[in-house]
């Protein structure tokens, strides 16, 4: 990007120099908790850092969730799908909605949120940061 500042339709960048094009972009985030709703402010921001560049964005909530070994299989359809979303990204340069319906398909219960958090109780048995050290 060049230091000098232009400015186009009431806003404000930074051009790029050597009128390269801008590099494409996608986005991975994953995130522990199991709303969705924990990437809005997230995907706005990326759009803007992007804008027409960005060529897919996937978030995962309840990223943590695969790994309890009841959801060995869920986990590893959401790793294939995510695998596949990239090649798909290389050759066609977007993902087809029913992969991103895989990669981002809702998991665990309030049962298995119990689950979840007995994990990270259990950490701290294991010498890890664990409940008890967490709250002193």
């Amino acid at each position: 990007m060049g230091p000098f500042l232009h400015r186009l339709d009431g806003k404000t960048f930074h051009p790029l120099r050597h009128n390269l094009n801008a590099p494409r972009g996608v986005v991975l985030s994953m995130a522990e908790f199991p709303e969705p709703s924990v990437f809005n402010q997230l995907s706005p921001y990326v759009n803007f850092l992007f804008g027409k560049c960005l060529m897919a964005e996937i978030y995962r909530p309840g990223a943590e969730m695969p790994t309890l070994p009841e959801l060995a299989e869920t986990k590893e359809d959401i790793l294939e799908a995510t695998v596949q979303a990239g090649r798909e990204i290389v050759q066609s340069g977007s993902i087809r909605a029913t992969r991103m319906e895989r990669i981002t398909q809702p998991i665990g219960s309030r049962g298995e949120l119990s689950l979840q958090d007995r994990q990270w109780e259990n950490r701290g048995q294991r010498g890890g940061l664990g409940k008890r050290r967490f709250d002193r």
